[in-house]
């Protein structure tokens, strides 16, 4: 039986080579497709890495807002803190500019850099994230990548 299928093999050598030929072409194919696929994966990785840090940047800091009602506009960013309250961004911005304050026992400015509340009919509103606050700036707590706004309003 041996014999048989050894005579087969060389009565038709041709077939065989060609079935070993194929046989190597597909490996071939299946080696240079996971090469492939892994080469997709490692770029698509390092992408997402380089990525990363701006997007974390951006939830490490808070924004405060002071806007005036008449235009005038003062941004203001620094790192967030766990447990951070809007009352803590309104003190960072009077240490390190030329931020005056004045408040109610609530902490609720009555009045920011002069602009009282009742003038004109307007009042200091809290907002974080284009959303109005109720509480007082002291029970507000925000965080990473919000933005909180005080508006003369």
């Amino acid at each position: 039986m041996g014999r048989d299928i050894g005579s087969k093999c060389q009565m038709s050598n041709v077939k065989c080579q060609m079935s070993l030929t194929n046989m190597d072409n597909t490996k071939t194919t299946i080696i240079w497709g996971l090469i492939g696929t892994l080469l997709l994966a490692g770029i698509i990785f390092v992408s997402l890495q380089k990525q990363e840090p701006q997007i974390r940047k951006d939830k490490d800091r808070v924004i405060l807002v002071l806007d005036y009602g008449n235009g005038k506009i003062r941004r203001f960013q620094g790192s967030a803190e766990h447990n951070m309250r809007a009352w803590d961004l309104l003190q960072q911005a009077v240490v390190s500019s030329s931020v005056s304050i004045e408040t109610r026992n609530s902490f609720v400015p009555k009045s920011i850099d002069g602009l009282p509340n009742g003038k004109d009919g307007k009042q200091w509103h809290l907002y974080v994230n284009g959303v109005r606050q109720e509480g007082s700036p002291f029970e507000i707590f925000v965080q990473g990548g919000d933005e909180v706004s005080f508006r003369f309003e």
